[in-house]
């Protein structure tokens, strides 16, 4: 009985402290370069709303970020420099 609320202990504990450097390396996202404006973009959840609104801006069917090449991506990153 003891033994069983030892390891029990332990892993709630070590779930403790893996949940929220889990939490906020899903929540930091990735970071892209923009090589017109050189600065770096982080694709978060506020990224991926002004996203979706570029799409919509456009009047065009949405694209998985992943699937522009280049120079769609560079016209995204300039979108995103007007758009603040």
């Amino acid at each position: 009985m003891q033994r069983s609320k030892r390891y029990l202990s332990s892993l709630l504990f070590a779930g403790a402290m893996i949940v929220p450097v889990m939490v906020a390396g899903c929540e930091a996202g990735v970071r892209y370069y923009d090589a017109d404006h050189r600065d770096y973009h982080r694709w978060n959840h506020g990224e991926d709303r002004y996203y979706h609104l570029y799409w919509s801006d456009r009047h065009e069917n949405y694209r998985e970020w992943t699937s522009l090449n280049e120079r769609e991506q560079g016209d995204y990153w300039r979108w995103r420099h007007e758009h603040h």
